[in-house]
């Protein structure tokens, strides 16, 4: 009766294990589901604008209003997105044309601190950053 009993407190505790496994891996599962569908938090300046990296934002629209950006001195601080990213453009021909001119010549937008007023330097867009955009590549 002693290795009944034992064998039947085995099989007790392992199925009790494979549960506490299955239903912990859902749990995981769960939480990597809602972390990965959610957009970035961001904090939120006094002005009501949000600032931070950038880099977890998955489209400009998930991007926040002021973006993290290291200055043309080395400081740090932040720059707007609407600087940074300019007029969307509304056509085609309108997108190559915009591409072509910031290929040629680079351009220096205001650094600001995160109250998103206050500039404390400048930040370069180099022409070197600019990805060519052709009207085959739309095809």
């Amino acid at each position: 009766m002693g290795m009944q009993a034992t064998g039947l407190r085995i099989i007790a505790i392992s199925s009790a294990l494979c549960v506490g496994i299955i239903v912990g891996s859902y749990g995981v599962n769960l939480v990597m589901a809602e972390n990965t569908n959610s957009a970035p938090k961001y904090q939120v300046n006094e002005n009501g604008e949000t600032y931070g990296s950038s880099m977890k934002a998955e489209s400009i629209e998930t991007e926040p209003d002021l973006i993290w950006a290291c200055g043309t001195k080395g400081e740090s601080g932040y720059v707007k997105k609407s600087d940074l990213n300019g007029d969307m453009p509304k056509t085609l021909e309108e997108a190559i044309t915009i591409t072509q001119t910031n290929k040629a010549q680079s351009r220096e937008i205001p650094l600001y601190d995160k109250d998103g007023k206050t500039i404390i330097g400048s930040f370069e867009i180099s022409a070197a950053d600019v990805t060519e955009l052709k009207a085959e590549d739309t095809k």
